[in-house]
């Protein structure tokens, strides 16, 4: 929880959670939106990881620049069956930039 409100505060700290009174007209067309828990970057203060689902056990998550990411929404708190609770967010991240996407897979 404690990881979670730094990460929240780190991404105030680049005004990306201020809220936007005059979007602009071509925001959905020049951004796409991720959903998910957010972590902080083990060694990379510019960085952010999103878990796509916390509770999986298929660990599924992206990383991001924290300067591509145009908004910050947050969604509320969604909690597992054994009690566990973990903040959800939507990141608007700009088109065209680099990401990194962690997928876990069988080799066969």
């Amino acid at each position: 929880m404690e990881e979670q409100i730094k990460l929240l505060n780190l991404l105030k700290e680049n005004d990306k959670t201020a809220i936007d009174k005059y979007r602009n007209i071509n925001f959905f067309e020049n951004n796409v939106a991720f959903v998910g828990t957010p972590k902080k970057h083990q060694y990379d203060k510019s960085k952010i990881i999103l878990l796509s689902d916390p509770f999986s056990d298929k660990k599924i998550f992206y990383e991001f620049s924290i300067d591509t990411i145009e908004l910050v929404e947050e969604l509320g708190t969604i909690s597992s069956q054994d009690g566990k609770n973990a903040l959800q967010i939507r990141i608007w991240v700009k088109k065209g930039t680099v990401a990194l996407k962690y997928e876990p897979f069988i080799i066969e």
